[in-house]
């Protein structure tokens, strides 16, 4: 092999080894993006608000707790009387 043939191999693998490496980052961060967006969908674990523990729950999921909780009748009693 010649130093010309040579340097040309090395200038070929160099931008395929370029290009691959963009390739694999890319999907890399497309893959991050998509479970950030899958992670903020959702509140933090342990998550409690006015008692109630709504963690890992997405937000409609949340509101549906939280207003069967603080929606349900409440019964005063006073003695005997009602």
């Amino acid at each position: 092999m010649t130093a010309i043939t040579l340097k040309i191999m090395l200038k070929a693998l160099q931008k395929y080894l370029t290009i691959t490496f963009f390739i694999i980052g890319g999907l890399y961060l497309a893959y991050e993006v998509f479970l950030f967006n899958l992670a903020s969908q959702l509140l933090p674990p342990k998550t409690t608000i006015a008692g109630v523990d709504v963690g890992s729950m997405s937000v409609p999921e949340a509101t549906d707790v939280i207003s069967q909780h603080y929606l349900t009748p409440v019964s005063v009693f006073y003695r005997e009387e009602r």
